[in-house]
């Protein structure tokens, strides 16, 4: 994957640290206590000890916390998803959090550990060696089959799982999993095997699918959604479709594929970060601080997990009114959420306050993406020879010279922030 998708969405893993750091200070004021809250303890390393007695506390402690949440969603109906029915052998949601689950060092985190020269290759596909690639997945095919099997699996649902083995999902082992599924792509075009080719990368899309279409999209897995996809749209666009002999009927097989849509809309990861972040983050953080020192306890936990959970509402929405130009020009610093309940407590006026940093940040980074799927989008239907859509941002007509063959967006001032690169076509 090249500097350009690293950098697409950068702004937004930035806003993902802040939205979960729950030691991020604001700026000094007088009006709000700095607090110093304990971490939540680790459920992940208690259920998996050695030790009976840690075991058995991660058991009380989700039971507890399972309790706290039961009651915040029964004040807060409007919380709750409407769930899918789908069986765990084509969960492809689940199946990807178990072999994130299987794949997690004694660090806690899953990522995969290519050899230097391949791992310089997936992060610039321009210094691409086919033989560099080539031993490493006949070397690795069955890591490519599973990643293979699991992309290919057509449903996703989080329903029955619990938010604390998903609400807080690694996103580089999905990136490295787009980006070597993506490789042996264009390593199958250029050998002419373009129905491997059109496999792999319709593994990609549904590894993107099972993190963005899930009902509690969270805001770092509807990000990793975002970027797999575009990752899967570049590298196809950018090396495997020009290295395919491939006639103007036969794109519309790989835009089926590819889906050059948005996927999610704002509102669903808004409702996946509430969901997700109060059973997986609020609640452990803030029942861990409650019977904490005079100053930094939490003494209205109820309230603030109210407070939270409409703040959430009320963003929802508002985001179903609101354009993809009104996410364009969202003001950085204007609030998504309500204003500050007047019935928290100072502490819980921070901690809301926290949850409420980011978004307008993300907002644009939202539009931005959509600008982009749009584009693709266009270039799918010029080389399909139908009318390309307008850019989504503006209503007019993308730039396209048939000599160059470069799609690029209008010249318009309001798209300066877009920050695309070129855009080639086959």
């Amino acid at each position: 994957m090249s500097q350009r998708s690293v950098c697409i969405l950068g702004a937004v893993f930035l806003l993902v640290a802040a939205l979960v750091g729950w030691k991020v200070r604001h700026e000094k004021s007088e009006l709000r206590p700095k607090l110093a809250l304990r971490d939540a303890p680790d459920l992940r390393s208690l259920s998996r000890s050695n030790r009976a007695e840690d075991r058995h506390r991660a058991k009380k402690l989700k039971a507890d916390y399972d309790a706290i949440f039961a009651a915040v969603l029964e004040r807060n109906p409007g919380l709750v998803p409407k769930w899918k029915s789908v069986p765990d052998e084509e969960n492809g949601f689940l199946h990807w959090l178990l072999f994130l689950e299987k794949s997690r060092g004694t660090d806690g985190m899953a990522s995969f550990d290519f050899p230097e020269d391949v791992s310089e290759i997936l992060s610039d596909p321009e210094k691409w060696n086919a033989e560099i690639i080539k031993a490493y997945v006949e070397k690795h095919a069955d890591l490519l089959e599973e990643l293979t099997r699991i992309g290919l699996l057509t449903g996703q649902s989080t329903y029955g799982i619990s938010p604390d083995r998903w609400s807080f999902m690694e996103a580089n082992i999905a990136k490295q999993s787009a980006e070597i599924l993506c490789a042996d792509a264009r390593l199958a075009a250029e050998s002419g095997d373009g129905d491997r080719a059109l496999l792999r990368i319709k593994a990609v899309i549904g590894l993107s699918n099972h993190q963005g279409l899930v009902e509690t999209p969270t805001l770092i897995a509807a990000t990793v959604a975002i970027l797999v996809k575009l990752t899967a749209l570049e590298e196809s666009m950018n090396h495997v479709l020009p290295a395919l002999d491939l006639k103007q009927e036969d794109y519309a097989q790989w835009r089926q594929v590819l889906s050059p849509d948005p996927m999610m809309k704002f509102t669903d990861f808004l409702r996946g970060e509430g969901y997700g972040g109060m059973r997986g983050l609020v609640i452990p953080v803030v029942s861990n601080n409650t019977d904490f020192s005079e100053k930094d306890h939490i003494p209205d936990p109820d309230a603030l997990y109210d407070a939270i959970t409409q703040g959430y509402l009320h963003a929802m929405k508002r985001a179903e009114s609101t354009s993809y130009l009104d996410h364009w020009q969202h003001h950085v610093g204007e609030r998504w959420f309500t204003e500050t309940p007047e019935n928290l407590s100072d502490q819980s006026v921070e901690i809301y306050h926290t949850l409420n940093m980011g978004w307008d940040v993300y907002s644009k980074g939202w539009a931005r993406a959509v600008a982009l799927f749009r584009r693709y989008d266009a270039a799918f239907a010029i080389l399909e020879g139908r009318e390309p859509p307008m850019e989504v941002l503006t209503g007019k007509p993308f730039v396209y010279d048939s000599q160059t063959r470069v799609l690029d967006f209008p010249d318009e001032e309001i798209l300066e922030g877009i920050k695309a690169d070129e855009l080639k076509l086959p």
